[in-house]
């Protein structure tokens, strides 16, 4: 859930557009539609009741959780998983090529006060794939 706040924050001045920063929406927008694939490949069919749950697999892999085995509604939590490992990767490479390390460093000191979200983060994803 932090991915999309910090994604935003440390891209703010290179992702906006007439002073509206728009990381978050942008990678809120890419992670549904990746959502909306991976529920369509799981279901089989193209458009059905089973997209519904596209929206709250953005933030966490809703039905996948509560129900062990098949999927019934959405998706497996396997691809689930996989598909918000990928976006972390891919948002950390977009953050580390656009800001650098110098870049990601200067935030954090000019922002001291993200420094424990961002361990409460990182310890709550280094958590949660074992788990799964």
């Amino acid at each position: 859930m932090l991915l999309f706040p910090f994604f935003s924050e440390l891209l703010h001045e290179e992702l906006r557009i007439y002073n509206i920063s728009f990381g978050a929406p942008l990678l809120i927008g890419i992670d549904f539609l990746v959502q909306v694939a991976i529920i369509m490949h799981s279901s089989g069919r193209c458009w059905s009741q089973e997209l519904l749950f596209a929206t709250p697999n953005v933030i966490s892999p809703v039905e996948p959780l509560l129900l062990s085995g098949k999927p019934v509604k959405s998706t497996s939590i396997k691809l689930a998983a996989s598909a918000h490992l990928v976006e972390l990767v891919m948002a950390g490479i977009t953050v580390w090529s656009v800001r650098g390390t110098e870049g990601i460093e200067a935030y954090f000191k000019t922002r001291p006060d993200n420094i424990p979200l961002i361990h409460l983060w990182a310890a709550a994803t280094v958590v949660y794939y074992p788990l799964l």
